[in-house]
């Protein structure tokens, strides 16, 4: 027959079991994991933490505040924590890339042989015949679906999203998966990632991106093409100014973009802007004299949007183009 002290051993392991069952535990995805490190002032190594924190109060949303080791932070979590009650902190697990997104096995002598003239020809094909821009498709904001067009700030975040899921990135992303400092869905939506649910051939599916890679590295550039609002179609180059001095003498990076539309009512329209330390610079080619006209007087408007987004206004020029 058990003891005493044997029965009340049985009875303390079995009451901290049920309290560690009743723990909710908060598996944040990699990002928000990182983010509550960085608030606790903890190592970004761990992936999850000792003891438990305590839920102090509900924020906006779906965010908490959240006190763990003396210190106080926020996290976003989908389903309803009671104030006061312990949570255990962890990160969630990487789900698994498909197969066609993992690195491919180290390739022996042979197969470099085989690899690197056909890589010398694909780089010398990128700088004879520059690749077609690459088309992305934007999402449409509910606006849009409405039926009124986006407004500017929408129509950035779409292709925002849209350059940073076109796959023309996806090794400096894969890269940070690893390290999990970016979240798995992000990546699935790019094209080497997608390669086993296109209904296409594997070689075929982030060729374009690939094609643009290969060409950004000759060139310096990256080409989109996009729609901006329904039939309205518009072309991006984005790229770094050509360095015309020593680097010691050049203390920013210069980069510039290319955007070109054809308005319904201004007829082609090109700008160039430039985007440097201390701001902004923007010169915008029209085809006519009215529609250079219409766009100077538009000039405030476009100085303030421009603000909005905590971006300086150096320069603007308006032309057109002599007939």
């Amino acid at each position: 027959m058990p003891t005493p002290l044997a029965l009340e051993m049985n009875a303390l392991r079995a009451s901290a079991a049920l309290a560690s069952a009743q723990t909710p535990v908060l598996r944040l995805p990699a990002a928000a994991w990182s983010a509550l490190l960085s608030a606790l002032a903890l190592d970004p190594r761990e992936t999850s933490l000792p003891g438990a924190a305590t839920v102090l109060a509900r924020a906006p949303g779906q965010a908490y505040r959240i006190e763990y080791g003396g210190r106080v932070a926020s996290v976003t979590w989908p389903q309803a924590l009671t104030v006061g009650t312990a949570v255990q902190l962890a990160r969630a697990a990487l789900a698994a890339l498909p197969a066609a997104a993992t690195p491919p096995a180290p390739a022996d002598s042979a197969q470099l042989g085989e690899t690197l003239p056909a890589l010398a020809r694909l780089l010398d094909g990128a700088l004879r015949n520059p690749p077609a821009p690459l088309s992305l498709r934007l999402e449409a904001p509910a606006s849009e679906t409405a039926g009124a067009p986006a407004a500017p700030p929408q129509l950035a975040g779409a292709l925002a999203a849209a350059v940073s899921g076109s796959g023309v990135f996806f090794e400096s992303h894969l890269a940070e998966w690893v390290r999990g400092a970016r979240d798995t869905a992000p990546m699935l939506v790019e094209a080497q990632a997608r390669v086993d649910a296109l209904a296409i051939a594997p070689e075929a599916a982030g060729e374009a991106a690939f094609r643009q890679q290969l060409a950004s590295l000759v060139t310096g550039e990256l080409a989109f093409q996009f729609a901006a609002w329904p039939g309205q179609n518009a072309t991006l180059t984005i790229g770094r100014e050509p360095e015309q001095a020593p680097p010691a003498a050049v203390p920013e990076r210069v980069f510039l973009a290319h955007l070109e539309l054809a308005m319904p009512e201004l007829g082609p329209v090109r700008a160039t802007l430039n985007l440097n330390g201390r701001g902004i610079d923007i010169d915008v080619s029209a085809a006519t004299a009215a529609s250079a006209q219409a766009l100077r007087a538009a000039r405030d408007s476009l100085v303030q949007a421009l603000a909005a987004a905590q971006l300086q206004v150096g320069r603007i020029e308006v032309s057109h183009e002599q007939s």
